[in-house]
């Protein structure tokens, strides 16, 4: 029954969406399980992970694969995805439904992206700057585009509250984390470690408001009503006149749907990082030996007086 309803599905969406990249849908009872072990098809390609459990519940993605030298894209879905399809409850079947929807959209940006710039995908990214900042952003614009197509499915008002309160977590989430990861690096000079954080606090924001964008972008509404949790948070990490920017360069690369000319035009969203960094006390710029980062001391002048005060207490 599961697999009747959602081959309907895929039919429906079939008639606006290129879906000739579907390699196939899995329902997993263990989905970070089913992830380690899909077919990916090429040697040297990572596993998918789901997203971390801090920051919430994944329930399903659009992995590449490669079957007969075509990237194909596979859907992997929690079990509980296909059970709410056929549910009698009808918002779990609407939830259910808006969330294969948005990952059968991922699917048709696969082979959007595949013939617009062919031999892109799946491939390594050589410019140093790119590989280590287009990481973080990968995946960015997709959501954005995936979330503004799928606004109207399922309990719109629902998904807009779950999108802020994502992005308001993630906001938060980024500015006491590094904060305190820039802290610790003051002593023990390990850049590498702060860099992993941050990049991945940082891609956590990108990804969630681009979610949200998308979302609202789709159904017409704004995004940060004032004086709400989501635009203290926003003033807080310094990212509220931020945000409106990202949007516009989000849409700018939806309205080219299909018409991509460069790698360029995925990898302009490095910019939205460096962004971040500022307001994070870091600051990144290109070198011929690659990419450098300065944090200047005055970030932590507060924090370290005070742990020089507080050591000073101590040694009396």
């Amino acid at each position: 029954m599961i697999a009747r309803e959602t081959e309907q599905l895929v039919k429906e969406l079939g008639r606006f969406l290129p879906l000739n990249r579907l390699d196939g849908i899995t329902f997993a009872a263990d989905y970070p399980e089913a992830l380690q072990k899909i077919d990916r098809g090429k040697p040297g390609l990572k596993q998918p992970t789901t997203i971390d459990r801090d920051v919430g519940i994944g329930f399903g993605q659009n992995v590449l694969v490669v079957r007969d030298e075509v990237v194909m894209g596979r859907i992997v879905t929690d079990s509980s995805i296909g059970n709410a399809i056929i549910s009698k409850n009808e918002q779990q079947v609407l939830w259910a439904i808006g969330l294969m929807s948005k990952l059968l959209v991922n699917v048709a940006l696969t082979e959007m992206i595949d013939v617009a710039l062919q031999g892109l995908l799946l491939q390594p990214i050589p410019d140093h700057e790119n590989n280590t900042f287009y990481t973080t952003v990968d995946g960015v614009a997709e959501e954005y585009i995936s979330t503004y197509m799928c606004a109207t499915l399922g309990n719109s008002n629902e998904k807009t509250d779950d999108h802020r309160q994502l992005l308001t977590e993630a906001l938060i989430g980024m500015r006491e984390t590094v904060l305190s990861a820039r802290h610790a690096y003051r002593y023990d000079g390990d850049l590498d470690i702060l860099l992993e954080i941050t990049l991945s606090k940082i891609r956590h924001v990108l990804f969630f408001a681009a979610g949200l964008l998308g979302h609202t972008g789709g159904l017409g509404v704004e995004a940060v009503p004032p004086r709400s949790e989501l635009e203290d948070a926003l003033v807080k990490t310094g990212l509220k006149l931020w945000l409106p920017i990202y949007k516009e360069d989000l849409e700018k690369f939806r309205l080219r749907l299909g018409r991509w000319e460069s790698f360029n035009e995925f990898a302009a969203f490095n910019v939205h990082i460096e962004r971040l960094m500022w307001q994070l006390g870091m600051i990144p710029w290109k070198t011929d030996e690659g990419m450098r980062v300065e944090i200047p001391i005055g970030s932590d002048a507060e924090v370290l007086m005070a742990d020089l005060t507080a050591s000073g207490l101590k040694g009396k």
